[in-house]
């Protein structure tokens, strides 16, 4: 897989090596974090999933022991799953291979949340922990149930998503919930609808939240997959009222 990374700002976009040292880039105090592991929760749509394995194991090529949970329902691992809740089950998959993915079966193919006795003793043993935080049915864009997202204690940053695949679609087919704001189902999603969509649902809600600033919040946009949306990306970012944001690509290798 081809993974294209940059940090966008109002002045431009620029390339870097990695999902986590733009991670970094934008909020320089995570890497070198004293008081537990860094807890980075994602939110929105467009790719979460895919991103927090392809950050895992980023950092298990880095040696670091990274715990991947979710707050609300994921689909059930292909491997490195822990699906009991057990402290020592955890632990032990983290010390065998670096990544656990911990999470109870719902009978439906997702796992749900372990369970904070297991996920806080668990969290001491890891080096990061990544948090799927909400659900988008797998569509590109997503507007917030009341009830979102779900963001465990000591959050360090909250990664809200939006997957510039619905650029040009049907509001109704590529955006979650698009009856929230009274969209019209045939509009097609321009960038400024797209920013609007963004913005209002997702952005917003976590700026409100969160207003204390306590918890950073890094907007990114997935599926930049061509130069064209790249520079898309950057327009929506601002249109959108981010001041930085990620923009990112994952391609299979040609």
């Amino acid at each position: 897989m081809k993974k294209t990374v940059s940090v966008c700002t109002r002045q431009g976009l620029y390339p870097v090596p990695s999902l986590w040292d733009g991670l970094c880039r934008i909020y320089p105090g995570m890497a070198d974090k004293k008081n537990g592991p860094p807890v980075l929760a994602f939110t929105g749509s467009g790719g979460k999933t895919s991103w927090i394995y392809a950050l895992a194991e980023e950092l298990r090529r880095q040696r670091r022991k990274v715990l991947i949970v979710t707050t609300t329902h994921m689909y059930a691992p292909v491997r490195w799953g822990v699906t009991e809740a057990r402290t020592d089950a955890v632990l032990n998959q983290l010390e065998r291979e670096g990544i656990a993915v911990a999470g109870i079966p719902d009978g439906s193919g997702k796992i749900s949340f372990i369970g904070d006795a297991v996920y806080t003793a668990s969290c001491k043993a890891a080096e990061v922990v990544l948090v799927e935080a909400d659900g988008s049915r797998r569509l590109p864009l997503k507007i917030m149930g009341v009830h979102e997202p779900v963001i465990p204690p000591q959050t360090d940053a909250i990664l809200a998503f939006a997957g510039l695949q619905a650029l040009g679609q049907p509001v109704q087919d590529v955006c979650f919930r698009w009856q929230e704001q009274k969209l019209d189902p045939q509009s097609v999603v321009t960038m400024p609808v797209f920013a609007r969509i963004w913005q209002t649902g997702c952005l917003d809600i976590l700026q409100k939240t969160y207003a204390a600033g306590i918890v950073k919040i890094v907007p990114v946009l997935h599926q930049a997959d061509t130069p064209q949306l790249r520079h898309q990306a950057r327009h929506i970012l601002a249109a959108a009222g981010a001041d930085q944001g990620l923009v990112t690509s994952f391609r299979p290798q040609v």
